[in-house]
């Protein structure tokens, strides 16, 4: 039972590989992405919400006020410390976002999973999603 179960999961899972692993990866990061996203994490470590916040979009400027921008800081403080450095592990682009996956030091852990999205607006690219893990 437990082996036509392993490979009923399998033959499940195999469309989806193929299908999310092709959806367009690509090995390097965006020009922009980079400096925006160092821009986002020093300026979180500096507490200075207009510098964090001069490249959202307006949803995420919605939703991420200086009153949670200081939430924010103050879990990472806690939790992971300063933020230190970075290094990208993926980048996935779709026809709406591209978004960055790096792999972060901080000051107390050495790998914290940061993942950016960015859109255009305007002409302008922005950034349109900011998670911690």
């Amino acid at each position: 039972m437990r082996r036509i179960l392993a490979i009923s999961l399998t033959l499940l899972l195999i469309p989806v590989l193929l299908v999310t692993g092709g959806c367009g990866s690509v090995p390097t990061e965006p020009d922009y992405a980079g400096a925006m996203t160092e821009s986002v994490l020093t300026a979180i470590n500096e507490g200075d919400y207009v510098k964090f916040s001069r490249d959202f979009d307006q949803a995420m400027k919605d939703a991420l006020p200086e009153a949670a921008f200081n939430e924010l800081k103050s879990q990472l403080s806690a939790s992971v410390g300063d933020y230190v450095s970075k290094q990208v592990d993926k980048v996935v682009v779709t026809d709406e976002y591209t978004t960055v996956i790096y792999n972060a030091k901080y000051t107390k852990a050495d790998k914290v999973i940061i993942t950016v999205s960015f859109s255009t607006v305007d002409g302008t690219t922005l950034v349109s999603g900011l998670y911690f893990k």
